[in-house]
């Protein structure tokens, strides 16, 4: 314990006086030749239109607050972020790493075995598989690993639920049935939604509004976080497998919200990146068709609602019509009563 905590710390005093400032900072203080330099040092001469366009982008003005996250234009943006992670932790992935030598015990292991599994095994397989995910998250997609992590997540979630349900996790093929399972679900967690949620959610953020919209979601994450902590160990006593299908059905819901509004990131400039969100704020493209035919459902639903509110207005408090003093003149239309009734009916 001593040991790590002395790495970490050196580490991360040690960031202070090895790493440059980011470059979008620079540019955003007016320092624009300093961002040239560290622009130099970690970009290519292919990217040269990237670093044009980076240090064409005008210094920062008044700094955003908390409201202006929710403000028009990036309100959308604010809520798709915090969504995701408080999906996040709604995938169980605290409930199985806070409570894992638990579970391994609840699965059939004894407390030794299962102590090793849940603190060496399954560390070293989140530490190698999230080492192994920086490398590929800009070669497959933000996008694309959410949307099959998800899959993958919700799906070990439903396996191992049906398990317990099902009996079948008492016995001796059953028990190790699950630890692989539990196992699969924290490397596949760990080499996707581990990553890309807290990526995601920063770099959809226009420059003014990344800081406080950052510091947002991961409060909601570290909220929702405390909540599943304090709430699974009765939620698994009161069932055994309720847990599993519970998250397992909501990472599934979270999939299909990512399928519709989670536009991919991969390869574009942040600048690119706000564009693109203010053109569509979705990630769908959705069929002519259907489109019409949603407009044309919602414009006569109004239809039906105007009528009745109008009909409504001309009922007293018995439930008789009432009209109004000039409807008899509007309706005849003419000095003409009988002449002028006999038209109404007509029309009528």
């Amino acid at each position: 314990m001593i040991v790590s905590t002395c790495v970490g710390l050196i580490a991360g005093l040690g960031s202070l006086f090895l790493l440059p400032y980011s470059p979008r900072w620079l540019v955003s203080q007016g320092r624009t030749q300093e961002a040239k330099a560290v622009l130099a040092l970690i970009t290519e001469h292919s990217e040269e239109e990237e670093r044009k366009e980076l240090l064409s982008l005008p210094p920062r003005g008044e700094k955003a607050g908390w409201i202006d996250i929710f403000r028009r234009g990036v309100r959308g943006r604010t809520i798709l972020g915090a969504f995701l992670n408080v999906f996040q932790q709604l995938s169980g992935i605290d409930f199985v790493l806070f409570y894992a030598p638990l579970l391994f015990t609840q699965a059939g292991l004894d407390p030794k075995t299962s102590a090793f599994v849940a603190s060496g095994v399954t560390g070293l397989a989140l530490f190698a598989t999230t080492a192994l995910a920086a490398t590929w998250v800009d070669k497959i997609g933000r996008r694309t690993l959410f949307i099959w992590g998800g899959l993958a997540i919700a799906i070990c979630h439903a396996c191992i639920g049906s398990l317990y349900a099902s009996g079948a996790a008492y016995t001796e093929g059953g028990k190790w049935a699950i630890v692989t399972l539990i196992e699969l679900y924290t490397i596949i967690f760990a080499g996707t939604w581990s990553l890309v949620t807290r990526l995601y959610s920063t770099e959809i953020q226009p420059s003014r509004t990344r800081s406080p919209a950052s510091s947002f979601c991961i409060g909601v994450n570290q909220l929702v976080n405390t909540l599943v902590a304090l709430t699974s160990p009765a939620f698994l006593a009161k069932s055994p497998f309720g847990p599993y299908f519970l998250y397992g059905g909501l990472s599934a819901f979270a999939t299909a919200v990512a399928y519709i509004y989670m536009q991919e990131t991969i390869g574009k400039s942040l600048e690119t990146i706000d564009s693109s969100f203010h053109e569509s704020p979705t990630a769908v493209t959705w069929p002519p068709s259907l489109l019409r035919t949603g407009a044309r459902r919602t414009q006569a639903g109004a239809r039906r609602s105007s009528r009745r509110r109008s009909s409504a207005a001309h009922v007293d408090e018995n439930g008789k019509p009432t009209f109004p003093g000039n409807y008899a003149m509007e309706r005849l239309g003419s000095s003409n009563g009988s002449a002028g009734l006999q038209g109404s009916a007509i029309e009528d």
